[in-house]
């Protein structure tokens, strides 16, 4: 018998983009997400709100890591999300789509929006036996409610083309919505398992966005999630989900805290 484990990441970094940070604006908080980030010792990450100018601070960095960059919208105020592949995991495929009715069309919305299109981005990888292959998946959903349970079933549908039920699968990230939503239900019904839920925690009282303060002041529950599927061979068990409610006196390196899982495999 011998075990084999696998660590994730998921992250909503908060975009350099934003007006009125004050002192948690990007360039004063780029480091301290760097560090989070090598703490953190991610096999695979899910990056939120990553912009261009992010990736020129934190790219440097991140040597250990095979990076892929996702894209929902181009321009001066271009935003998406990002993968982190630990080397030597072998990237073979990765593409992206729109969460909406025409998921292959660029920068198309079809949902009530607050911020504009939205995506998926995944990678196929492999790993020397006994990992296989494998995908992960990286998303952040709209805050507009009304776009939740619509984004899921699109999401959903395009997950199954492209990974179907053999091979494990992780999607990761900012869904803005409560574990336990009707979009996080979704996702449930067609086997995607938790990890925090998985690891015997609850819902009461649990927050991941608490913009800056460490506080539930939105009381918006834990909407940043680590999921997992695979009713195929070598299934995966998650063994610890873990909120990183770091701080250095009050100053946080995000919005969000980072959401770690560690997986393990044993035959």
């Amino acid at each position: 018998m011998f075990t084999k484990q696998l660590r994730l990441l998921t992250f909503n970094l908060r975009t350099s983009l934003a007006e009125g940070d004050g002192p948690n604006y990007w360039k004063k908080r780029k480091d301290y997400v760097l560090e989070t980030i090598l703490d953190s010792k991610p096999d695979f990450a899910a990056l939120q709100e990553t912009s261009p100018d992010m990736w020129e601070d934190l790219e440097p960095h991140l040597g250990a890591w095979q990076i892929v960059k996702g894209w929902a919208e181009q321009g001066p105020k271009a935003t998406g999300v990002g993968l982190l592949i630990r080397r030597p995991f072998r990237l073979h495929a990765t593409g992206q789509f729109w969460l909406s009715d025409t998921p292959n069309v660029e920068e198309s919305i079809t949902f009530k929006h607050d911020w504009g299109p939205r995506i998926v981005l995944w990678a196929q990888i492999e790993g020397n036996p006994p990992y296989g292959l494998f995908y992960a998946m990286a998303t952040h959903f709209d805050t507009n409610p009304e776009s939740w349970l619509p984004t899921s079933k699109v999401a959903l549908e395009q997950i199954n083309q492209i990974a179907g039920y053999s091979h494990p699968t992780w999607l990761m990230g900012d869904f803005n919505c409560p574990g336990g939503c009707p979009a996080w239900q979704h996702l449930a019904d067609d086997y995607f398992e938790d990890a925090w839920l998985k690891t015997g925690q609850g819902e009461e009282g649990t927050y991941t966005y608490h913009k800056f303060s460490g506080k539930n002041e939105t009381h918006e529950g834990r909407i940043d999630w680590i999921l997992y599927r695979c009713n195929g061979h070598h299934p995966w068990k998650a063994t610890s989900c873990t909120i990183d409610r770091r701080n250095k006196n009050g100053f946080y390196p995000s919005d969000h805290f980072p959401v770690s899982a560690t997986y393990e495999l044993i035959e």
